[in-house]
C-alpha cells in the first residue's frame, strides 16, 4: 500500500475515535436529582408559594411537589415514592414529625353575600340543611348551597372539629376535590357556602368573601391565641428525617413562617 496513503487512512481512524470519544460524553451527562415531596390538597396553595419563594431567595431547584390526597400521599412516602408528607394530619406512630406552620378552615361565602358575621350555631345549620335559606338569618333571599371538601381531607377535618354537634350534610351538599374547586363553586353561587384555607384566600381579587366566626376574623393573631376556633397545624412528616435538599427547604420553612 502507498505511504501516502496509509498516513491519509491513519489520520482518518484517529479523526474518527476523536469524534468517538467526544459523543460519548456528552451522552453520559449526569442529570440532576429532583427530590419529591407530597403535598395534601389542603397545604398544596401554601408548600407551592413556600417552594416559589424559596427558589426566588436561594436560587436553588431540585424539588418537585407532588399533590396527593391521604391516605395516598403517606403511601407514597412509605413506598419510597417521595421522601416527605407536607399535611395537617398525625403521623404514624415513629415516624419523624415536625412543625411547620398553622392555617385555618375559613368559611366563604359569595362576595355579593350581605352576611359579615356568624355564629358557630348558625354555620352548623347551614352545613346541616337545619337552614336551607340566607333569609332565616336576615340575609338575602336565596337558597343555601352548601360546599364540601372530601371526607378525607383534613381541612374538612379541623372544620368540623369546631361545630358543637356531629352533623349530616344536606343530600344537595356539592362535593369539591380540592380548596381551589370550593372557591370556584362559591364564586359562581349567589347562595353558596363553603369552607377552605385561610392562607389561600385572596380577598383583593372579590372571588370570594371570608365571614367572620362570632366577631372573630382568622388571621396570624387570632390563630395564635386560639380565639378563632378552625385551627390545623401543618405538620412534614417521613418514616425517617430527611437529610439534603429537601431538609434544608424544611429549615427554610421554619425560620421564615415564625
Amino acid at each position: 500500500m502507498h505511504s501516502r496513503y496509509k498516513v491519509f487512512l491513519t489520520t482518518l481512524l484517529f479523526l474518527a475515535s476523536l469524534i468517538q470519544g467526544c459523543s460519548t460524553e456528552a451522552v453520559v451527562t449526569e442529570q440532576p436529582v429532583i427530590h419529591q415531596v407530597a403535598v395534601t390538597p389542603a397545604v398544596t396553595e401554601l408548600a407551592s408559594a413556600w417552594l416559589t419563594t424559596y427558589i426566588k431567595d436561594t436560587e436553588l431547584t431540585g424539588i418537585d411537589l407532588r399533590p396527593l390526597a391521604n391516605p395516598y400521599g403517606q403511601e407514597a412516602v412509605e413506598q419510597g415514592e417521595t421522601e416527605l408528607l407536607l399535611c395537617a394530619c398525625l403521623p404514624p406512630s415513629g415516624w419523624f414529625a415536625t412543625p411547620l406552620a398553622e392555617d385555618a378552615a375559613a368559611v366563604i361565602v359569595h362576595p355579593d353575600n350581605p352576611l359579615r358575621d356568624l355564629t358557630i350555631e348558625s354555620i352548623q345549620d347551614l352545613f346541616s340543611g337545619t337552614i336551607e335559606n340566607w333569609q332565616d338569618l336576615d340575609g338575602a333571599d336565596e337558597v343555601v348551597q352548601v360546599v364540601l371538601l372530601l371526607e378525607n381531607d383534613e381541612l374538612r377535618s379541623t372544620f368540623e372539629a369546631a361545630l358543637p354537634l356531629d352533623y349530616t350534610p344536606p343530600a344537595s351538599a356539592i362535593l369539591a376535590p380540592t380548596p381551589a374547586a370550593v372557591v370556584d363553586m362559591v364564586r359562581q353561587t349567589p347562595g353558596a357556602v363553603g369552607y377552605v384555607p385561610f392562607s389561600s384566600i385572596d380577598e383583593q381579587t372579590q372571588q370570594v368573601r371570608i365571614v367572620r366566626i362570632s366577631g372573630v376574623r382568622p388571621g396570624p393573631s387570632t390563630l395564635a391565641d386560639r380565639s378563632y376556633p378552625m385551627v390545623m397545624e401543618i405538620l412534614a412528616i417521613a418514616p425517617e428525617e430527611p437529610i439534603g435538599p429537601v431538609r434544608e427547604w424544611l429549615n427554610w420553612i421554619q425560620a421564615n413562617t415564625g
